[in-house]
């Protein structure tokens, strides 16, 4: 800096200018005004401020303890049941071991998951929808021509076989569909009438999962399931609100969704997996409203659980984002496991 002033100076002195070094021009610097103060919040805005401090982004859903509680292995010989083994072999991706518990296995329950497994394919298991529709089949004969009085609960499940049977005449896709569904809605119907909540559950998911994503209503399905804790409309009402309302402002039922949530993953729920994996990718984590801090990899991790264990929104994501580095690190076939359909 000294340098500089000795230079001026000796710059001014050889053009003639040595009043301006002795007695240098008055210099009036203009500020600029000062901004106007911001606004008085508004009453929603302190509501909602308040809200977000009291309900912070939450980094995880599990602490590690829970996370190694929830995938420890399990005696599964000790396992009563085996239908329970094999949801238990599903839950830990030993699908081949699921598959073989669900064959040896008489119960229509067993049946539906091997039509699932069927229709969808594992790891380990091609896709075959002749034997997924042989099965579905088998289902809704045994409910309906079977000589004693089917159960609410089997009606329900006889619908969501025909929800399931995949058309397979060329050249008349959509009258057998059409046949698929209005036998499905008879069964529903008369499922509904004896008692049977889950019967109106399932018509809803289905009707959000294959054809109007967003316009399901949690409230009206919390009112229709009520008081019926059945987990998995549980999880379809509260993953759908949260979902639908991460980064759109404050929803107060937030903590209420992700108990709800965080149940559903411990019952071993895909759906729930799908509604975690789903808010981890929203990446909403500035604006203090999101529920779950946004991270591709737990993203990424819920999100292929789900979709391996059959769960169509699941996998609907991971086709859409396979190769999207961005948010989820390039999805590859080999990372999602998924066997080719049989020819």
């Amino acid at each position: 800096m000294k340098d500089f002033i000795a230079w001026e100076i000796k710059r001014l002195r050889y053009y003639g200018l040595d009043g301006l070094i002795t007695s240098p021009p008055g210099v009036e610097i203009m500020w600029p005004l000062p901004p106007p103060p911001p606004p008085p919040p508004t009453p929603e805005e302190i509501a909602q401020r308040e809200w977000r401090l009291a309900n912070p982004t939450q980094g995880d859903l599990f602490t590690e303890g829970e996370m190694a509680a929830l995938f420890a292995e399990p005696d599964y010989e000790s396992i009563k049941g085996l239908h329970a083994r094999g949801m238990a072999y599903d839950w830990h991706l030993k699908f081949t071991e699921a598959e073989r518990c669900f064959r040896e296995d008489d119960s229509l329950m067993s049946k539906f998951m091997l039509g699932r497994y069927y229709k969808q394919g594992r790891v380990g298991i091609p896709a075959n929808r002749w034997k997924a529709n042989g099965m579905f089949r088998e289902i809704i004969l045994r409910v309906t021509e079977e000589s004693k009085e089917p159960t609410p609960e089997e009606l329900c499940l006889a619908a969501r076989a025909c929800k399931e049977m995949t058309p397979m005449i060329p050249g008349a896709t959509w009258d057998e569909r059409l046949a698929f569904e209005k036998q499905a809605k008879a069964l529903f119907e008369a499922a509904a009438k004896q008692g049977c909540k889950k019967a109106v559950f399932y018509p809803r998911y289905y009707y959000e999962n294959m054809r109007c994503p967003g316009n399901l209503n949690p409230d009206a399905l919390r009112k229709a399931m009520a008081p019926e804790e059945d987990i998995e409309a549980m999880v379809l009402a509260a993953g759908k609100a949260q979902l639908d309302n991460n980064g759109k402002g404050f929803y107060p039922q937030k903590a209420e969704n992700m108990a709800i949530l965080k149940r559903g993953i411990q019952e071993h729920v895909s759906l729930a997996e799908y509604f975690v994996g789903a808010l981890f990718s929203k990446q909403r984590d500035n604006n203090g409203v999101s529920a779950l801090k946004g991270n591709p990899e737990r993203a990424k991790f819920w999100l292929l659980r789900a979709a391996k264990r059959g769960d169509d929104w699941a996998a609907l994501q991971v086709e859409f984002r396979k190769g999207d580095g961005n948010l989820y690190h390039a999805f590859t076939d080999e990372e999602l496991g998924l066997a080719e359909e049989q020819t």
